[in-house]
């Protein structure tokens, strides 16, 4: 086997990676709170005090900041402060459709 070979070395493609569990919830509840109440940004804390409500650990603040931060890196989120500087979480259009792949394999 060579080290230099091109598929060696090549890049994991975008479609490629999986989302971690906390990842893919955010994007379903985020997905949801859309379709029911016409809200295009949500504040962060309530996102992960949904979260926790329907876990048996809660989501550590630093674990759902980093997921946040990388679903905002994949162009899944849009992460915006309000003029109190608190989070707001939103959807791209990328991130919509694949909450809405995501909801519907949850049915």
């Amino acid at each position: 086997m060579q080290r230099n070979h091109p598929a060696v070395m090549a890049p994991i493609p975008e479609t490629a990676r999986r989302l971690s569990s906390i990842q893919s919830d955010v994007l379903f509840v985020l997905y949801g709170i859309e379709q029911r109440v016409n809200i295009s940004q949500i504040h962060a804390t309530r996102i992960r005090a949904l979260l926790n409500n329907n876990r048996r650990s809660d989501v550590h603040a630093s674990n759902f900041r980093c997921s946040c931060r990388t679903l905002s890196s994949r162009e899944l989120l849009t992460l915006v402060h309000d003029e109190k500087f608190r989070l707001l979480l939103s959807l791209t259009e990328k991130g919509r459709a694949m909450a809405a792949t995501l909801a519907e394999g949850q049915q």
